[in-house]
């Protein structure tokens, strides 16, 4: 029992000094937390002051920064109004200046249509056609001339004019309503979230009937559709092209013949799948913005004022090849016509002027030997002629 007593008391004792040491580390790790403690509740407080110091510098500048913006904003919408006042002004004197000087060439191409028509069929003795000036000023009518004389006649220019405006027509893309009708229930459906919260308002306390026309439009508009240009574009990113064989779209047609089928392949066009809705609204509008962007400032040209219709202006280009076929239109074989007949003219009047000056001394030699003959028949007729031995009346008689 001693042994075992004494086996107990070492274990005891064994124990107590290792709780002693445990005791002592955590008394020492608990001042070494308490002076962490401290340290870190020292470094939260110069955290927060800076960070109300940050804070209140921060909101100072940003109501700064705020003014200073709607200062800028409102001075830009000032300058935009003048801009469009003066654009509009100068605009207004372009095609004055324009329209006087278009008169004045006016003038000066028909003097010189009507010089053309005297030297053609009074000079050269040709068959002369007037040109159409409405050719000069429009030059998508320039292929009008079908027989290549160089003259265009009426039924060649309504022929032209028709084919430009079927071109034009050609060019404008038809969307089916049906395909706009899944285009906006699909967007409906999938980023209704791109209208504003008034406006769904709004639209929910409409009738149902006015109500999906009024959707449809606040959709349109809030992805900047305003054309049907815009809305076949818009297809284009919701509508993908699929390959179908022949054999399935005979299938699909009740099984045609290979003339009916249209070919070993066909292209039809199908819907996306609603998970990509998003990104083809966001292809479509970074696409709608890249396009702005790439057009020239001029195009700020349409404005309005006080209701008015648009305003547009000439590009230069244009200007520059109005102005240069407005002094060209009398072609480059009618100016060599009229320098050769120049040319012959002028040795013609060179011709006719030493005639005329041969003729004048003709006249003067005339008038001389008139006066001489005056002369000699007054000498001849003098009394004095018979008091001489031999009057000049006998000489004369001798001699002949």
């Amino acid at each position: 029992m001693r042994a075992t007593y004494q086996l107990n008391t070492e274990k005891l004792e064994y124990n107590y000094r290792v709780l002693t040491e445990r005791d002592n580390e955590n008394t020492s790790t608990l001042q070494k937390q308490k002076k962490k403690l401290t340290k870190i509740k020292d470094d939260l407080s110069k955290f927060v002051s800076k960070y109300h110091k940050d804070d209140a510098r921060d909101r100072k500048k940003n109501e700064d920064l705020s003014e200073e913006y709607r200062r800028i904003t409102k001075q830009y919408k000032d300058l935009q109004s003048k801009f469009r006042h003066f654009e509009l002004a100068d605009n207004k004197k372009f095609e004055a200046v324009w329209g006087m000087h278009e008169e004045e060439v006016d003038q000066y191409v028909e003097q010189v249509l009507k010089a053309d028509k005297i030297i053609n069929e009074q000079l050269l003795g040709w068959a002369w056609r007037s040109p159409d000036l409405e050719i000069v000023r429009n030059p998508l009518l320039m292929g009008a001339d079908e027989d290549g004389d160089g003259q265009y006649t009426l039924e060649e220019l309504e022929a032209q004019k028709q084919k430009l405006k079927d071109e034009e027509e050609a060019k404008k893309v038809h969307v089916p309503a049906d395909k706009i009708r899944s285009i906006v229930s699909l967007v409906a459906e999938e980023a209704g979230f791109i209208l504003d919260k008034g406006v769904k308002a709004a639209i929910d306390s409409l009738p149902p009937a006015d109500a999906s026309l009024a959707q449809a439009q606040a959709l349109l508009q809030a992805l900047g559709v305003d054309s049907e240009e815009d809305i076949s574009a818009l297809s284009k990113y919701f509508f993908v092209d699929v390959k179908v064989e022949k054999s399935a779209l005979e299938d699909l047609e009740g099984g045609g013949d290979g003339e009916e089928a249209g070919g070993a392949i066909e292209r039809l066009q199908k819907l996306i799948q609603p998970n990509q809705v998003v990104k083809a609204i966001n292809t479509f509008v970074q696409g709608r913005k890249g396009d702005a962007e790439a057009r020239p400032a001029a195009k700020f040209m349409q404005m309005e004022e006080e209701g008015s219709g648009e305003v547009e202006k000439k590009k230069p280009s244009e200007e520059k090849l109005f102005w240069e076929r407005m002094a060209n239109v009398i072609s480059p074989s009618t100016w060599s016509t009229w320098d050769h007949l120049e040319s012959s003219l002028k040795s013609y009047n060179t011709l006719l002027e030493s005639r005329a000056s041969g003729i004048s001394n003709v006249n003067d030699l005339g008038e001389q030997n008139g006066k001489l003959k005056e002369l000699l028949n007054q000498y001849l007729g003098s009394r004095i002629n018979d008091e001489l031995i031999v009057p000049p009346t006998d000489t004369i008689k001798l001699g002949k």
